[in-house]
């Protein structure tokens, strides 16, 4: 409800055309998915920009969107672990990935080995997602635990990463929000309201440990 997906769709625009050549991929579970929530979301930024004359053209049978200045933004999917073989040969230089709890952590750290470039430009990794879902356990033990909300941490092998929050609050949209809000509070699991309303990862539906709460300094009581 904080609007990720148009963050990410903000991201690899800005990024295209900032950098020529540049090859971005933006993956969903599905291509279903894809089409319901991503595509709808690039036109929305840039459709009237969207032919060849003014800029960018979508290219609805490779789920590519070109630019003039050579920069390239694939719509990607990952719906079974076969598919992660589709990229083998793939050159990323922006990888975006929507809704990351749906994906396998096989899934992220093969992704990953394919974010390389002899460019000038910058790679870089960004993922959006709710809590939950068959990955909640590992994304939530890679990104968010590992340091406070905004604060930049740096591995061993001095690669960062940094867990941006973002609430339903938090979209531009007033009638957004309170229409929003009206599905989310009436979510009759607390755990899954509390994941989906507040952003909480300490607890969702199915979890064994129903109450693990963190407290306001951030240690499981």
């Amino acid at each position: 409800g904080g609007g990720k997906t148009a963050a990410l769709v903000a991201e690899a625009i800005t990024y295209a055309l900032e950098w020529l050549k540049s090859r971005t991929y933006i993956f969903r579970k599905t291509t279903p998915e894809l089409k319901q929530s991503v595509v709808p979301e690039f036109y929305k930024q840039i459709g009237e920009y969207m032919n060849v004359a003014k800029g960018v053209k979508f290219n609805s049978q490779d789920s590519v969107f070109v630019f003039t200045n050579g920069s390239i933004i694939q719509l990607a999917y990952l719906e079974t672990p076969a598919d992660k073989y589709r990229y083998l040969s793939a050159e990323i230089h922006l990888l975006l990935m929507d809704e990351l709890t749906t994906f396998a952590r096989d899934d992220y750290d093969f992704l990953k080995t394919r974010v390389r470039t002899s460019m000038p430009n910058p790679t870089k990794i960004m993922a959006a997602t709710n809590p939950g879902g068959i990955g909640h356990a590992w994304v939530k033990s890679y990104f968010i635990d590992i340091a406070e909300p905004e604060k930049v941490y740096t591995d061993e092998h001095g690669s960062t990463r940094v867990f941006i929050p973002a609430k339903l609050t938090d979209h531009v949209n007033q009638k957004f929000i309170e229409d929003y809000s009206k599905g989310l509070n009436s979510i009759s699991d607390p755990n899954l309201r509390r994941a989906y309303r507040d952003g909480d990862w300490d607890i969702f539906a199915g979890q064994a440990f129903e109450e693990w709460k963190r407290e306001l300094d951030g240690k499981p009581w």
